[in-house]
């Protein structure tokens, strides 16, 4: 699992959607490469976009970017009320006046009579079918003599060639709007509603392709605001804390689910005090171990959300307490023989006129044989570390497969002999030669018939086959042992894993070293049920001819 930096950083860009996105926005606006933007325009420019952004936040609903334009347009356009009326829903209308001090509640509501009509003309939009969320800022109101309507403009909102809304200007003064003042609010308004929606679609875009990033993730995440109400969540949470029973989990489900360990309420309420990451580790739940990193999602300095990554580690752990026990197993294998070596020399040595000419000679030998022992096993290291780093060398020659099943049989006969087991081949008299390694094939069924060997019990039966399979070679390994779990099969052939009730000695790498020299031969390797007992183990080749 990625646990480096550049994966919190990744999900902090995930997790912080809208405020990445704006940043993103802005970046974009500031170089003026969104298209049809033009920094010489009279009616909206960067700056203007500039302020957008920095006032709506992480928002882009049309009603906020309009209440930034309303305040734009406070020092651009002499009005004593500037209203609009935008529909957000099937159900809902948005209205909003800016009004100037003493303004009378009659202009206001004329205003608002004005637009709902034109709504109702343009956009069937009839205002007493519904909920009107209402808001009016400025002031103070006057309550005396209505104020004369002397001037008023008014343009529809249009967003997709749909009209969502309209946008006045009424002011007491006679004969403020000409020509001029109509054609700037109309270039302006038209623009603004141009990018507003360019703005949406890249946002839309941007925002599903994160959410398939964050969906696709193996580790769980979790976005909540400070209500602890869940904004953002991947299949990979209930997948990961088994909370799958449940539909929808809240955050107080997964809390509730690590309260044993630890209260992921407060963790979160320390994110949003102190605007730090956070990690908490070493959490043990289930039999599983998780590693929780907790992220702070800011917008202008204040944190508005708490990211929260949920990393399962419990295969990592069973790895790496795997790779202990296979370090702890290598240094006794080598060991061993090691301290026969030294124990030998040592007696050599020590009492070398003491020891015959006979004895001194098995001495010799048992360091001999203690060497090659050592050697052996150095070398399994060396071939697992080739495999591993994909620089296994395969050096082809024209062999029989028969023969070399033949030579194996040979190898192992004595030792099948001493167990009381019967060693047999079953050839396929059809196979001719081919190219192979047939140095690393042998070794390959040097290791799977040692193994049949170790774990085939006293009268037992182990059978060598070839097969011709076309343009490939088949050859089977079948033994009447205890078998293979179906549990341990997936993993056999990894590094780190050896079958369980063994006393045998041995660095465990045969298969591992078996799998990699079958696959350097473009083949493959592996394990089936003996019937009615024992392991089947298989591997295939393509015939090379040349």
């Amino acid at each position: 699992m990625l646990k480096s930096l550049s994966l919190p950083i990744i999900i902090v860009g995930v997790l912080s959607l809208a405020g990445f996105l704006f940043f993103f926005l802005q970046k974009v606006l500031k170089l003026r490469k969104l298209k049809g933007l033009s920094p010489e325009s009279p009616s909206l420019n960067v700056e203007f976009l500039d302020l957008v952004i920095e006032k709506i936040g992480e928002s882009l609903e049309l009603s906020r970017v309009l209440d930034v334009v309303l305040k734009k347009f406070e020092t651009k356009v002499l009005y004593s009320v500037a209203s609009y009326v935008i529909k957000v829903s099937d159900k809902k209308v948005i209205f909003k006046s800016l009004v100037r001090p003493q303004v009378s509640k009659q202009l206001l509501a004329e205003a608002k009579t004005r637009l709902f009509s034109e709504m109702e003309k343009t956009a069937n939009v009839p205002p007493f079918s519904y909920e009107v969320e209402e808001d009016v800022i400025g002031g103070p109101l006057s309550e005396g003599k209505p104020d004369p309507i002397g001037s008023y403009l008014l343009f529809p909102l249009y967003r997709k060639q749909e009209i969502v809304g309209c946008i006045s200007f009424i002011t007491n003064q006679k004969g403020v709007y000409g020509d001029s003042a109509k054609t700037y609010v109309s270039m302006a308004l038209t623009e603004m509603m141009a990018i507003y929606d360019r703005l949406v679609d890249l946002v839309d875009r941007e925002t599903e392709k994160f959410e398939g990033i964050v969906n696709n993730m193996r580790e769980g995440v979790l976005v909540v605001d400070k209500n602890l109400q869940v904004l953002v969540e991947n299949p990979a949470v209930t997948k990961i804390v088994g909370l799958s029973n449940l539909v929808s989990p809240n955050f107080l489900d997964l809390a509730d689910y690590f309260s044993s360990s630890f209260s992921l309420e407060n963790e979160v309420a320390q994110v949003f005090n102190s605007g730090m990451p956070k990690k908490v580790s070493e959490v043990e739940k289930d039999g599983k171990s998780f590693e929780l990193l907790l992220l702070p999602i800011i917008n202008n300095t204040v944190v508005i959300r708490v990211g929260i990554i949920i990393y399962d580690q419990t295969e990592e752990k069973e790895l790496e307490k795997l790779r202990r026990e296979f370090s702890a197993m290598v240094i006794h294998e080598l060991r061993s023989p090691l301290s026969v070596i030294r124990g030998t020399a040592e007696v050599i040595l020590s009492h070398e006129d003491e020891v015959s000419a006979e004895d001194k000679h098995k001495f010799l030998d048992q360091i001999r044989l203690s060497s090659i022992a050592l050697l052996d096993k150095v070398g399994e290291l060396l071939d697992a570390a080739k495999i591993e780093e994909k620089k296994i060398e395969v050096f082809r020659n024209f062999a029989d497969i028969n023969d070399l099943l033949r030579q194996t049989k040979e190898f192992f006969s004595n030792l099948a002999a001493q167990k009381n087991v019967t060693l047999s081949v079953d050839l396929d008299e059809s196979l001719i030669q081919f190219y192979i390694d047939s140095k690393k094939i042998l070794q390959v069924l040097n290791n799977l018939v040692s193994n049949a060997v170790k774990f085939t019990p006293e009268g037992g039966e182990i059978v060598l086959k070839s097969s011709n399979k076309g343009e490939l070679v088949e050859v089977s390994v079948t033994d009447t042992g205890e078998g293979v779990s179906d549990e341990l099969k997936p993993k056999l052939f990894d590094k780190y894993v050896r079958g369980k009730n063994t006393n045998e000695h041995g660095t465990g790498l045969g298969l591992v070293i078996a799998k990699g020299i079958v696959e350097a031969h473009n083949g493959k390797i592996w394990i089936e049920d003996n019937q009615p007992k024992g392991a089947k183990f298989i591997f295939s080749i393509p015939k090379q001819n040349g």
